[in-house]
């Protein structure tokens, strides 16, 4: 998780063998559909993704992002905060 800013970008990186799904969790509901999470695979060895600033739509009530990784070995993940 980390906290939510619309000049937030997301870096992430997998050197495993294995390619990595990284799930950004969207909170909420439209006329009562659950809005769909949103998916990146990250592709094995050199897999690198750089994710833009998101919408306010990813924002959960506490506040902040919340990730879901299918594993973590050989992933890296970064928050960049771009200027004002």
């Amino acid at each position: 998780m980390f906290t939510w800013s619309d000049r937030r970008m997301i870096r992430i990186k997998n050197t495993d063998a294995a390619p990595k799904t990284v799930t950004l969790v969207i909170p909420g509901a439209i006329d009562g559909q659950e809005i769909p999470d949103r998916d990146y695979i990250i592709s094995a060895i050199n897999g690198d993704v750089l994710i833009p600033p998101l919408p306010a739509v990813y924002r959960h009530p506490d506040g902040k992002v919340w990730i879901n990784f299918s594993a973590i070995t050989g992933v890296s993940v970064a928050i960049y905060e771009l200027p004002a």
